[in-house]
């Protein structure tokens, strides 16, 4: 790439979301590593888990979910002051599979304190849990319990409207789409089709995590331009950590200026299948997930 399409880039994700600092991404294709599924899991599976999170005694408090964001009988995450905090609740095995879920949708500097974010569901403080948890991002537990289930059943739940189980079944299915150059059938191309509305009817309804699921599906699909501008667009609906989607751009220089472009537009124009989503104004007064802690 010229140094005058780097900075064409550079311009398109500036003007369209907001500069930011780079975090330097690293793993399988170039920003996101591939999630462990339940067939390489060789036997492993999520061990016993915790009591039930709607237990009164229960301690630390209980960050409620809200309802349209539950899963699989999921209603709350217990609070946390930061990730390591929060994933010391689980064993060794438990913690292997819910990390290799957040790497698998894009992985973040491993220094920098409190202002560096790991993975997509890394946290520096109680009030960014809570931005987290109240903006639909599968929690640890959520994790745990997709993985015990079928793709069958996720799909199930997904047409039944579950935000959180369409956002796994397209993960897995994300995860199964043919390499370029592989040969496609004619079912493969029928469900790709699918999976296409389903990546979009996610991305509109509004979650946060909507743009890192769109943008693991265009990844997988081999459209990086696309992948770019869905994670930038993340700032959009107040995810702050916009370095997400410079850091992408930083380690795929050979990214043509105009299909990041083409790829934001197609991405603003399907979320605004939402009309929530149209008012520019309303999604300035959003909540947001500040970078910068209180101190």
């Amino acid at each position: 790439m010229s140094k005058k399409d780097r900075h064409l880039i550079a311009g398109i994700i500036i003007v369209a979301l907001g500069a930011g600092a780079l975090l330097c991404l690293k793993g399988e294709h170039a920003g996101f590593t591939r999630e462990t599924t339940q067939g390489e899991k060789n036997g492993i599976e999520p061990e016993p888990g915790r009591p039930a999170l709607s237990n009164a005694d229960s301690a630390p408090a209980e960050l409620a979910i809200p309802a349209k964001y539950q899963f699989a009988g999921v209603s709350g995450v217990l609070a946390a002051t930061d990730e390591a905090d929060l994933l010391a609740r689980y064993t060794p095995a438990q913690r292997e599979l819910i990390g290799s879920f957040y790497a698998a949708y894009g992985v973040g500097r491993e220094s920098g304190g409190k202002y560096a974010f790991s993975n997509v569901f890394s946290f520096h403080s109680a009030d960014q849990l809570r931005w987290l948890v109240s903006q639909g991002f599968p929690t640890p537990d959520d994790v745990l319990a997709a993985a015990m289930m079928s793709d069958e059943e996720l799909k199930t739940l997904s047409d039944r409207g579950n935000f959180k189980a369409s956002a796994f079944y397209l993960g897995r299915q994300s995860a199964q789409l043919p390499k370029p150059g592989e040969a496609v059938n004619r079912a493969a191309l029928a469900a790709d089709v699918d999976h296409l509305k389903l990546a979009g009817d996610i991305l509109s309804e509004g979650s946060a995590f909507g743009p890192y699921a769109y943008a693991r599906y265009a990844l997988a699909s081999g459209q990086r331009g696309m992948a770019l501008a869905s994670l930038g667009y993340a700032k959009q609906l107040g995810d702050m950590r916009d370095d997400f989607a410079l850091a992408f751009a930083e380690a795929n220089p050979d990214i043509p200026p105009l299909e990041v472009l083409t790829g934001y537009q197609l991405v603003q124009s399907t979320s605004m299948k939402n009309p929530r989503l149209r008012d520019l104004s309303a999604l300035a007064r959003r909540p947001r997930f500040e970078v910068f802690p209180n101190e």
